[in-house]
């Protein structure tokens, strides 16, 4: 299996320690600033037209394809039926106009969550007490990306926003390979609510879920102002978080103005064409977005399931 930029990128992240000097790139004077990356013509920003949404779904694509996680299909996109639910967020960053990076984040819905395939107990044990996860269920970084560190930290850090400040989320979930837990638990604060599965989405590979309470990173965030957080610990995800707060609102506000959910003709597009590949043949799901967007298709399109969980093992 091949190792992605990504792979790269968290590789570094791993072998680094964070000292008390904070990156000019993780400073912002002004809101507008907290979506670009500093000396470079690199901007993030939400996919709200067709042609975002089929650049980023190209770029997941041609991640997954490398790291053979799917096999290749004629639409060259990665993208499920999640993606239509008019909740969903996806996060590109662009240099000169070419998407490089992507983050995709589903909000709890009709639809559940991607994860409840296999972790249906755990999540449901989760509302239970109140709890409302969000899945971060797609993640990709062009192998030709620059600054792919500062890009990956920038979608994360807008997933996050949107996920506590608007939809008033109150966790992460994401289901990985057990072998990459170390990382998020020591690197991004994550702890593991699942116990390891075969899943069989994946051809039976093991699976864990993991998961990343958002008191905890306001607990580090805090920390960090107070200067009593442990520099041994990378906390380089969450600095731009601080340097945000008295312009928090108003970075809440432009993303908020940049949400637009997919529109019927979208749907249609992405959809209704049985040439082009989703990774999801659940005719539940497939019911419920022909019913919200009164789809003519009376079956979901010729697909194979395939699952995120594989995915994100490298994020």
């Amino acid at each position: 299996m091949k190792s992605s930029k990504l792979s790269q990128v968290l590789n570094t992240f791993t072998n680094q320690s964070v000292t008390s000097q904070v990156p000019n790139d993780q400073k912002h004077s002004t809101p507008s600033s907290f979506f670009q990356i500093e000396g470079r013509d690199i901007t993030v920003s939400v996919a709200n037209k067709l042609t975002d949404r089929i650049q980023a779904y190209n770029l997941l694509y041609s991640v997954y394809v490398e790291k053979e996680f799917v096999s290749p299909n004629k639409s060259k996109m990665w993208y499920s039926l999640f993606d239509a639910h008019p909740d969903t967020v996806t996060f590109i960053a662009k240099d000169n106009n070419k998407v490089v990076g992507a983050i995709t984040v589903v909000f709890d819905s009709e639809m559940g969550l991607p994860a409840e395939s296999v972790y249906s107990k755990e999540i449901d044990q989760l509302r239970k007490i109140n709890r409302k996860p969000t899945e971060i269920i797609s993640l990709g970084i062009s192998k030709d990306a620059r600054g792919a560190q500062n890009i990956l930290i920038k979608l994360f850090n807008l997933a996050y926003l949107t996920a506590k400040e608007i939809h008033l989320a109150s966790d992460f979930i994401i289901t990985i390979n057990p072998k990459h837990a170390p990382f998020y638990i020591k690197k991004m604060f994550f702890k593991i609510i699942g116990e390891n599965k075969s899943y069989d989405k994946v051809g039976g590979a093991p699976a864990t879920l993991l998961i990343l309470n958002f008191k905890k990173v306001e607990k580090v965030i805090n920390a960090i102002r107070l200067k009593t957080y442990n520099n041994k610990t990378n906390c380089r995800f969450f600095i731009p978080l601080l340097f945000i707060e008295d312009e928090k609102e108003e970075v809440i506000k432009m993303i908020k103005n940049e949400m637009s959910p997919m529109t019927k003709e979208e749907v249609n597009y992405f959809f209704e064409d049985e040439s082009k590949q989703t990774y999801d043949n659940s005719e539940e799901h497939f019911e419920y977005v022909r019913n919200l967007f009164n789809l003519k298709t009376t079956s979901i399109n010729n697909t194979m399931t395939f699952d995120t969980s594989e995915i994100l093992v490298n994020i």
